[in-house]
């Protein structure tokens, strides 16, 4: 003790009051300079007698924090991580340093003062990353590391720490033991976020469920949008439910969330007072502004907060209340065509829900629409892999819960087989379609939507397997079948004409592709809807690309520029949409013989869709062949020949030797020598 150091007169009286005599002599300047450490100052209970089981005071009553000498001879450092005491103790937040996660270098140095010299510094730094750079959970790791070298090592850490969840949960909750933290420190990252779980609990109940529904969503761009409904769906408190009976399911399952439902009861000052606690202790951080504000975690701290729900039993009931969230939201979003910004901003939460299947049936059935909801937005968005798994996951799930002839079900396995066509499985796309096709004709018959559903995906599979002649025959009686379910003058309709229109053009009937896209345009300006812009755009697109073959390129140009100008408004550089629309002027410029605007276009175009849809796409390999033509006009026949010679080959992979495109980048390359 301090005032046993120093032989403070008066400290062995009875009645000494020995944090006041201490505060004293600490003030007095005369006793010289001192620092004071406060390390792990974590629970205000001890320091401000807040009435909680830490809560400790002198004989006087007063609290602990009063007697903290105030003087300009002395310094007092505190370390915590509560940043609502850390205010508190400083009065100034300019007083207050925040320390974050390390540089990746200094993280790596840590790692090497720990263990000595680092044989592979990649795995060293892959490590560091998947620790999420925290001193803490570094210096954990190194002390495992050390404890059973050398049967251990970085490398032989960090293949454990990929096995899985369990494994990383009882790597981080391992304790190395260091007598230097002293008997009452954990040197544990479990131990210790666990610790702060619990006084957030018991500081603020409604904080700890935010962090527990937080820990679902991908650690990255949480949306506030979201989260603020969750108050409403988590209301009934965490402790008395563990999932819900069906009941409360159905309810949710049914119910749509907006933003402005609640009104009042969102209570927004109470959610800021939720997300400045967990702030505080550092268990979240904020990004964007207004509207768009996100909200981001540690994969780590994520990764805790799971296992202190499964220790309350109460893990399985915030998953299912997250997915049932997360379905609504993004399922209310998505019956809004034009609201792909907003399903953009939560398609990452939905890849990530792929591994959170409840255990419930009704909370299966919304994982499950959540799923095909996500992989229907990948598919439009070009992101076939994903769009995939979504669907091939979704698919699973249906049978399961609903069956296999189930009509959601059997919509399901149509999109999955369309998706298989693109991902360069195409037999396999045609079995599964055919084959679900056949189940839909039985159960429903050949005039239900679904199985002109099903109908448009094998004529879309035709199409891309340059198919042209079979493609054009089903989308005819897809067609006819709309004009007798819908009328012809129907948006449903339109969109079949518009997809038929496509087909002419690779047959090179641009006359009928172009009445049939001006017939589209002409009925999407009778009838305006917000949710048509995709459907106009492709549209005027396509009338553009007729235009252009016709020759008419002074036409062509002006309607592909708009085109291309009002769909980076509506969607922005890199939506599916847009990208086509620049490939079109790119077309138009190239055939006015500025070949040099058109190629710069070109390269812009090929370099976003290697990325989405992905460098193996049959539309990626598309624009892979013009930018080739683009650099032969230009007279670079090298690096023309070069990209064309890679176009053939992967088009023979993915698309095969008797395709069309196949052919024509095959005989081009074989023209210029290659």
């Amino acid at each position: 003790m301090i005032a046993e150091a120093v032989q403070l007169s008066g400290r062995n009286d009875p009645g000494a009051n020995i944090p006041q005599l201490v505060s004293s002599w600490l003030s007095d300047v005369r006793n010289g300079r001192w620092v004071m450490v406060l390390d792990s100052a974590d629970d205000q209970d001890v320091f401000y007698n807040t009435g909680g089981s830490g809560a400790t005071a002198p004989d006087d009553g007063r609290p602990l924090a009063d007697y903290l000498p105030q003087s300009d001879n002395g310094s007092i450092l505190v370390t915590t991580r509560d940043g609502g005491l850390a205010f508190k103790m400083t009065g100034d937040r300019r007083n207050m340093l925040n320390i974050g996660p390390m540089a990746e270098e200094d993280a790596v140095l840590l790692l090497e003062k720990r263990l000595g010299p680092l044989a592979g510094r990649d795995a060293a730094t892959e490590l560091v990353r998947a620790l999420d750079l925290i001193p803490l959970a570094i210096s954990q790791a190194a002390g495992y590391i050390q404890r059973r070298a050398p049967r251990t090592s970085v490398e032989k850490y960090l293949a454990e720490f990929k096995t899985g969840e369990r494994k990383r949960i009882r790597l981080l909750g391992h304790e190395a033991g260091d007598l230097r933290s002293g008997g009452g420190a954990s040197n544990s990252v479990l131990t210790t976020w666990t610790l702060s779980f619990e006084r957030i609990r018991s500081e603020r109940s409604s904080a700890a469920d935010l962090l527990s529904i937080m820990s679902f969503f991908d650690p990255q761009a949480i949306p506030e949008e979201v989260l603020k409904p969750s108050l409403q769906l988590l209301s009934c408190g965490s402790e008395d439910s563990e999932g819900g009976g069906e009941g409360e399911d159905d309810e949710f399952e049914d119910h749509e969330v907006r933003e402005d439902e609640f009104g009042d009861e969102f209570k927004d000052d109470e959610f800021e007072d939720d997300v400045a606690l967990l702030r505080d202790y550092s268990l979240i951080s904020v990004g964007g502004t207004g509207a768009g504000d996100t909200f981001a975690m540690h994969a780590l701290v994520q990764l805790a907060t799971w296992r202190w729900l499964e220790s309350r039993g109460l893990q399985t009931a915030f998953k299912e209340r997250y997915v049932r969230l997360l379905r609504s939201a993004f399922s209310a979003r998505a019956e809004d065509k034009n609201s792909w910004a907003a399903r953009e901003r939560l398609f990452p939460h939905v890849e990530a829900a792929v591994e959170l299947r409840p255990e419930s049936v009704e909370a299966g059935k919304a994982w499950a629409r959540l799923l095909k909801d996500g992989g229907l937005h990948a598919l439009v968005q070009g992101r076939f892999s994903s769009a995939e798994r979504l669907l091939r996951e979704a698919r699973g799930a249906h049978e399961q819960i609903f069956s296999e002839d189930a009509e959601e079900t059997l919509k399901t396995t149509s999109a999955w087989a369309l998706v298989l066509g693109y991902v360069g499985r195409p037999v396999e796309a045609e079995r599964v379609q055919m084959r679900t096709l056949d189940t839909i004709w039985g159960n429903f018959g050949p005039q239900h939507d679904l199985s002109l559903f099903s109908m448009s995906c094998l004529a879309d599979l035709y199409f891309h397997q340059g198919r042209w002649e079979e493609s054009e025959s089903l989308g005819l009686r897809i067609l006819e079948a709309q004009k007798g379910k819908h009328g012809a003058d129907h948006s449903v309709t339109m969109v079949t004409t518009i997809n038929l229109a496509r087909t002419y053009i690779r047959q090179s009937r641009l006359e009928e592709a172009e009445q049939l896209n001006a017939m589209a345009l002409e009925f999407y300006k009778r009838h305006p809807d917000p949710n048509h812009t995709d459907a106009v755009l492709t549209a005027r697109i396509r009338l553009a690309h007729v235009r252009c073959l016709q020759g008419r390129l002074e036409e062509a140009r002006e309607m592909s520029l708009e085109a291309l100008e009002t769909s980076k408004t509506a969607f922005g550089i890199g939506h599916p949409v847009t990208l086509k629309a620049m490939a079109v002027v790119a077309q138009v410029l190239h055939s006015m013989g500025r070949f040099g605007e058109a190629s710069e276009i070109r390269v812009e175009v090929l370099e976003r869709r290697k990325t989405r849809p992905g460098p193996d796409s049959h539309i990626t390999l598309e624009s892979m062949h013009d930018l080739a033509v683009s650099w032969a006009a230009l007279g670079q026949h090298t690096d023309a020949a070069d990209l064309m010679r890679t176009c053939v080959q992967h088009r023979r992979e993915v698309l095969g030797l008797g395709h069309p495109d196949t052919a024509s980048s095959s005989a081009l390359l074989a023209e210029w020598g290659g």
